[in-house]
């Protein structure tokens, strides 16, 4: 991605804007229904969504991009579908090197 392209990541309640996971999306994220079935988040990987921020990018990053596949969480089918970009950082790099968050909304 580069410097200007946005994106969003829907994040749990406790986590910091500053602290965004690895995996984002392109489409508007309106609720928590969105986050668990089109972008297939499970709740062992996010207990709780409360909250979407959009992201600019501000330095060069590679990422993978595509669809999000179904998953199966605890019996129930998560059908996927939505866009979905993978950062392709490490998880303890400082992401804010990259990104700047401007913008940010509950969800419920």
């Amino acid at each position: 991605m580069q410097p200007g392209e946005r994106f969003n990541i829907a994040l749990s309640s406790d986590q910091k804007v500053t602290t965004p996971g690895n995996f984002g999306t392109f489409d508007d994220i309106n609720n928590v229904s969105y986050v668990r079935n089109e972008l297939a988040v499970k709740e062992g990987w996010k207990k709780d969504v409360s909250k979407v921020t959009t992201y600019e990018v501000t330095k060069p990053i590679n990422v993978f991009e595509g669809p999000v596949g179904p998953q199966i969480d605890g019996g129930k089918y998560l059908s996927g579908g939505g866009s979905q970009i993978q950062l392709l950082l490490k998880r303890e790099d400082n992401k804010m090197l990259y990104l700047n968050p401007v913008n940010t909304k509950e969800i419920k």
